[in-house]
């Protein structure tokens, strides 16, 4: 029973992972849209030391007007490009709405800062937390040896999982050992009578004064 419940759990928590990298590569402002947070993995080392290669950051919703200099925030410059950087400046662009202006660690002139400018419709939020060096898995499952690493583990899942348990010699067997035991206990209940007849056969003798001692 235990080992069909941690099975169950098993495959409840890859599928459950599964289903989550699934959105967040399909759908990636799904999660922070109905959840309020969306995971990015830093896949590049610009922020290090604050953030390094391999961390996870929780990123969670915030109006453009919510965020301050100083601030570690998820923008999309252009499709399919997310960049997590400080906010190094926020400004009025031509057509009266905030511009943003990032930059990586240790950069202080603004002739450094990410040469984009950020609008409200490119921001994904604020960073609320950071997962240190979890994300380093996820690298691995996506490289070729992280592939045949976890298709053999569930080669292998699967494999146990068909092997029966060998009957304990208390389990009976079924019906063989059903009758084998019935048989076994029929004849003890024979040797047990044929005892008890012996012992009121030499009883008897004994009383009529047959086979004793002087």
């Amino acid at each position: 029973m235990r080992e069909r419940i941690a099975r169950v759990a098993l495959l409840l928590a890859v599928f459950v992972l599964s289903f989550f990298i699934a959105v967040a590569a399909l759908q990636p402002n799904l999660l922070i849209n109905t959840l309020g947070c969306r995971p990015l993995i830093v896949s590049s080392d610009s922020m290090s030391p604050r953030l390094n290669r391999g961390d996870v950051v929780g990123v969670v919703r915030a109006d453009i007007g919510e965020l301050k200099v100083g601030d570690i925030i998820a923008v999309s410059p252009a499709t399919n490009f997310v960049v997590v950087h400080y906010l190094a400046d926020k400004r009025r662009d031509t057509d009266g709405g905030v511009l943003l202006k990032t930059k990586r660690y240790g950069v202080d002139e603004p002739k450094d800062w990410d040469y984009w400018g950020i609008t409200r419709e490119q921001v994904i939020g604020k960073v609320g937390f950071v997962i240190p060096k979890i994300g380093h898995a996820v690298f691995f499952a996506r490289s070729l040896p992280g592939i045949i690493t976890l298709v053999g583990c569930a080669l292998g899942i699967c494999a146990i999982s068909a092997i029966r348990r060998p009957r304990r010699c208390g389990d009976g067997g079924g019906a063989a050992g059903t009758v084998e035991a019935k048989r076994t206990e029929a004849e003890c209940m024979e040797a047990e009578c044929a005892a008890a007849e012996c012992a009121a056969a030499e009883c008897a003798a004994a009383e009529r004064g047959e086979g004793g001692y002087e």
